[in-house]
């Protein structure tokens, strides 16, 4: 189910909550609810762990709509946890479903590179 929702004040990302273990990437995959309510469209999936993803698309998903989520090698049921508006596009964030987990033994989206902590004094003597 999409939402229309005029006027949408503008947020960024930063209200989601961190996940543990994530990845960040760039990969375009297909997107269409699960009853099949609509056509599939493209987004950006940017980030994964084994337990969630976020995408960036131009249409908010409902929080508790399920998602089917494809690309080449890849396909995972998706159910929208969090959706927010980051300047012109809409960020969703959904947990994987169906006791699926992810892994990149699994499926390796392009430009994968694993977020890791990096101790503030490590940081602070890099600029």
């Amino acid at each position: 189910m999409r939402l229309t929702l005029l006027p949408f004040p503008r947020q960024g990302i930063f209200n989601f909550e961190p996940m543990p273990e994530h990845f960040f990437c760039s990969q375009m995959v297909r997107v269409r609810p699960r009853d099949g309510t609509y056509p599939a469209e493209t987004v950006l999936l940017e980030e994964i762990s084994p337990q969630a993803v976020v995408l960036s698309g131009g249409a908010p998903f409902q929080v508790g709509v399920e998602l089917l989520v494809a690309a080449d090698g890849f396909a995972a049921q998706v159910t929208v946890s969090e959706c927010e508006v980051r300047e012109d596009t809409y960020v969703i964030r959904g947990d994987f479903g169906g006791g699926y987990r992810w892994s990149p033994q699994k499926w390796t989206p392009a430009h994968l590179y694993e977020v890791q902590d990096v101790p503030k004094t490590k940081a602070a003597g890099a600029l």
